[in-house]
This record gives C-alpha cells, sequence and structure tokens, in this order.
C-alpha cells in the first residue's frame, strides 16, 4: 500500500437519520416526497421564495446551511406527522392553529426553529384508533 493511501482518511458509509431514505436524496426531496407540503409551504417555512425551493428541487441551486437545516427539521416533523395522521388529516393539521401550540400554526412554528414543539403537540397515537 503506497504512503498517499495511508494517509487518507477513511470514508464512512453514510448513517440512518432518524426517518427512513434520510440518508439518501437532498433535503428537499425528503420534503416533498411526503406529499404534505407543497414548495409554497416550504418557501414559508424555510423563509425564501418558491422559486428558491424549485431550484433546489431541480438541482440548479442548493440551499444555504441554514435552510438545509430547517428542510431536516421539516422533514422529520413530517415523518412523524405521517406516522400518527392520514395524508389528508396530516396536511390539515399542519395548517391548523392548534391550543398546544398557543394557537399558532404547526408550520409557523417549525419555521422559527421550533420543530420540538411541534413534534411534542402531535396527537398520539392509539392502536385502534386516535
Amino acid at each position: 500500500m503506497s504512503d498517499q493511501r495511508a494517509l487518507r482518511p477513511r470514508q464512512q458509509a453514510p448513517t440512518r437519520g432518524p426517518f427512513p431514505g434520510s440518508a439518501n436524496g437532498s433535503a428537499i426531496e425528503l420534503v416533498l416526497a411526503t406529499g404534505l407540503v407543497d414548495a409554497v409551504d416550504v418557501a414559508r417555512v424555510v423563509g425564501t421564495t418558491p422559486r428558491s425551493v424549485y431550484r433546489w428541487g431541480s438541482a440548479a441551486a442548493a440551499p444555504r446551511r441554514e435552510a438545509e437545516e430547517r428542510l431536516l427539521e421539516l422533514a422529520a416533523v413530517l415523518y412523524a406527522v405521517g406516522q400518527v395522521l392520514p395524508g389528508e388529516e396530516a396536511r390539515l393539521w399542519l395548517r391548523t392553529p392548534i391550543a398546544p401550540l398557543g394557537w399558532r400554526k404547526p408550520l409557523d412554528v417549525i419555521a422559527v426553529g421550533g420543530y420540538r414543539e411541534v413534534a411534542d403537540a402531535l396527537p398520539q397515537w392509539q392502536p385502534g384508533g386516535r
């Protein structure tokens, strides 16, 4: 083995994130793949324009680090919501002012970094119904 190879750091396999598929694909792909939000919703949460979101989705541009982190937070919440509520119910829950969040909308709370607060406010899943 040459000295050059010995000095290269070993690459580690990607680790899985908090939701399936999080080690693969971009943050915007993870978010839009849920079908619970669209580019306008994502722009609102991240604080950008829908045009920027479309550019990220087409790989014509990449989100800034802060935006990418917010996208990943949104993706984690969307995954959790999808585990607790069926599609349309989950989509509406994200846009509805709810008491545990001080009558704020979950998407608005995520937009200011409150993804943990939103996750804690999720209705609890119960076997045989909610």
